[in-house]
């Protein structure tokens, strides 16, 4: 998780940065609270580092916020306060040629068009991630680790990285008839498929010196003459479970499991047996096929969770809406990018949602703010919190593991997307201006009528 310290950097430290300018408390702390719900959505995910990511960003980013909102009173007010900005223009004057919104109607049009290609971009971006690959080869995640070389020899020595498992259960794994199938089932893998698997220790391989058609006394005789550590590797105690484990090479997940689909269909136990592959290659296997079937939920997830704490947290349910499009609008766009490209999902950018609305709704709900405000008080923390957050993000770039220097590169490009998303839906659907007076405390400004005494 150190490697993950300048990503929980880049996000939540500029949360202080919107107190010192005057942001309203409770508009910072909502936002605040989507983006670590939005990043929490992480804890669904089948891999535990990906799972630690997510709690770890998301409890940062609450404290992070807990601390701005701590800053002494001195420090935000050595800041214009935002509202005495236009504090002498009235809410309801609108220039000739703009619409009510105060958006001149070409400028206007323009953002529609471009919000229509946003749109249209975001929307084959989505339609894409169900077929968008996804890594499963564990060299290239791996590269760059000090360990790699290690494992390469390891496996050329031995000739398997991983493991594969055929478990047999019944009431008595021992009996003739039990052993006869271990026996057959193992010949038949290795004809079958001995180019993938390589047989390391099961019951038929320590009673080879056996016969066929053992009978009972015959076997029981035999696993009394094994050592107790040796024979316990593969018949459990009760003699109710019997393991046959094959080494494997773990450097393909997708081979992986047509192997043991293939196996799968040929495995027929005994009657009164069952029979099922398990072992660490398998659970490899599994945890990419959760991963790629709850790809569209996760990003649906991470999305509707931080427009909810939006909705329930902040005064205008607008503002929820309006970030709720900005986030699926970069991440679409971010997913079609990956498309064209040819790029594929890693384990960690599969969640692309959750991590571009953690900041595409924030950018959208602050740009909101500023713009119902009538000024660009708020425009540059919002910048600034882009720029802070991208670098955070690119700093993953200097790593030497392949999967994080693409995940943060990735993930500086949708801050980029989610900035430029946020604009537009601010853009075409422009919060009205709130007329906000000013504080108390902040100098009021004198109006003198030309020509009267």
């Amino acid at each position: 998780m150190v490697a993950f310290l300048p990503v929980l950097l880049g996000v939540g430290s500029y949360y202080p940065t919107y107190f010192t300018r005057n942001a309203r408390r409770r508009v910072v702390l909502t936002v605040a609270a989507a983006t670590s719900a939005s990043f929490a959505t992480l804890l669904i995910s089948p891999l535990p580092f990906v799972r630690d990511l997510g709690l770890t960003l998301s409890l940062g980013v609450l404290v992070s916020a807990g601390l701005g909102a701590l800053l002494p009173a001195r420090l935000a007010a050595a800041a214009p306060p935002a509202e005495s900005i236009l504090a002498s223009v009235p809410a309801d004057s609108v220039p000739a040629g703009r619409d009510p919104a105060g958006v001149p109607g070409s400028r206007r049009r323009g953002a529609v068009l471009v919000a229509a290609v946003a749109v249209t971009v975001a929307a084959a971006g989505w339609v894409a991630l169900p077929s968008l690959r996804l890594n499963s080869d564990f060299e290239s995640l791996a590269a760059g680790a000090s360990t790699l070389n290690d494992a390469r020899h390891v496996e050329s020595v031995v000739g398997s990285s991983g493991e594969l498992s055929v478990v047999l259960r019944g009431v008595d794994v021992t009996s003739p008839v039990a052993v006869e199938w271990m026996r057959a089932t193992q010949q038949r893998l290795i004809t079958d498929h001995g180019d993938q698997l390589r047989p390391v220790v099961s019951p038929p391989t320590l009673l080879q010196f056996l016969g066929p058609d053992s009978t009972s006394e015959q076997i029981d005789a035999a696993l009394r003459l094994l050592p107790p550590y040796l024979a316990g590797s593969v018949i459990r105690g009760d003699h109710q479970v019997a393991t046959m484990v094959f080494g494997v090479r773990m450097d393909d997940l997708d081979a992986l499991r047509a192997l043991r689909d293939d196996i799968g269909r040929t495995l027929i136990p005994p009657p009164g047996f069952q029979v099922e592959i398990t072992g660490l290659s398998m659970v490899a296997v599994r945890g990419q096929e959760l991963l790629s079937s709850e790809r569209l939920l996760g990003n649906l997830l991470g999305i509707s969770a931080a427009a909810a704490v939006l909705a329930v947290g902040l005064r205008r349910r607008g503002d929820a809406l309006r970030a709720l499009a900005a986030a699926a609008l970069a991440t679409g766009a971010g997913l079609f990018l990956l498309w064209v490209l040819g790029i594929p999902l890693s384990p960690i950018t599969v969640a692309l949602g959750s991590l571009t609305a953690a900041v595409g709704c924030e950018f959208t709900v602050l740009l909101s703010e500023s713009t119902r405000r009538g000024g660009r008080a708020l425009h540059t923390p919002v910048l600034l919190a882009a720029t802070t957050s991208a670098v955070g993000y690119l700093v993953l770039a200097a790593s030497d593991l392949a999967v994080i220097r693409q995940f943060g590169v990735l993930l500086a490009g949708a801050v980029g997307l989610a900035l430029a998303a946020a604009g537009v839906v601010v853009a075409v659907a422009r919060p009205r201006s709130s007329g906000t007076r000013p504080e108390s405390g902040s100098r009021p400004v004198a109006h003198e009528l030309v020509g009267v005494k």
